[in-house]
């Protein structure tokens, strides 16, 4: 149902200095990042969202491109950095790096619903991110909302620092991020408040993060496995709202 949700929403112009970017690579991500542009546009945003993608169908393109998104073609580093499973593809992530134009950019994981607007995060500096959690780690950071500045070069420093790393024993793009940023600046949680979490400030952005997607459950399983009821609750009103919309 989601794959023909309307009405379409117009591509907002790449004639700007600012964008928000995401990733998807795999046609089972597709309801999340429609969910993604539909709550970003809702907020009244002024600025354009970029997927990167590749290996998408085109009914996939078709539905996110009706949802008002720009795309950057890649090709999957997951290949190169020899890492299995789904960790290898948050490495594409770097590849935001490389898109040209743009002075600052704000990546958001493709399983997040933005409830307010967040368009003053551009007038944080890189690499500014929200604190977040690791495996056998005190203290990391999340990287589902970050802020960059997209520069070749940078992106060329990282694959050589890669290559001084084991990318297969590391937590994906995040581990890799908390050792090539470690003196990064701490956002307010509101910008990306995970699935788990109770707390009492108002999030403006919700991360469905972890295994289990919101768009791949019924409801009824979705409310034992997401502990937090603000976060279902917020997936279930918005999803119910875009696809009741007409044409």
């Amino acid at each position: 149902e989601i794959l023909n949700i309307q009405p379409e929403i117009p591509q907002r112009s790449l004639n700007t200095d600012n964008a928000y970017v995401t990733l998807c690579t795999k046609d089972n991500y597709v309801p999340g990042t429609i969910m993604l542009a539909r709550s970003l546009a809702e907020t009244k945003t002024k600025y354009p969202l970029i997927v990167m993608s590749c290996n998408l169908s085109e009914e996939s393109r078709l539905a996110l491109k009706r949802s008002g998104v720009h795309f950057f073609e890649l090709q999957n580093i997951k290949k190169d950095l020899n890492v299995k499973g789904w960790l290898g593809e948050t490495y594409n992530k770097l590849f935001a790096w490389t898109i040209p134009n743009f002075k600052k950019l704000v990546f958001l994981d493709s399983d997040m619903i933005i409830a307010e607007n967040i368009d003053e995060l551009f007038h944080y500096d890189e690499f500014s991110v929200c604190s977040g959690s690791l495996p056998g780690k005190k203290y990391t950071y999340n990287t589902g909302l970050f802020v960059l500045k997209p520069d070749k070069k940078t992106f060329n420093h990282m694959m050589k620092f890669m290559k001084t790393l084991r990318p297969d024993k590391l937590f994906g793009d995040q581990e890799f991020l908390i050792k090539y940023f470690p003196n990064a600046y701490e956002l307010s949680d509101i910008y990306n408040r995970r699935t788990w979490e109770l707390k009492n400030s108002k999030p403006k952005v919700f991360h469905y993060n972890g295994p289990i997607k919101p768009w791949n459950m019924n409801r009824g399983l979705l409310s034992r496995f997401y502990i937090s009821e603000e976060h279902y609750k917020v997936w279930c009103k918005k999803y119910d709202k875009y696809t009741s919309l007409k044409k």
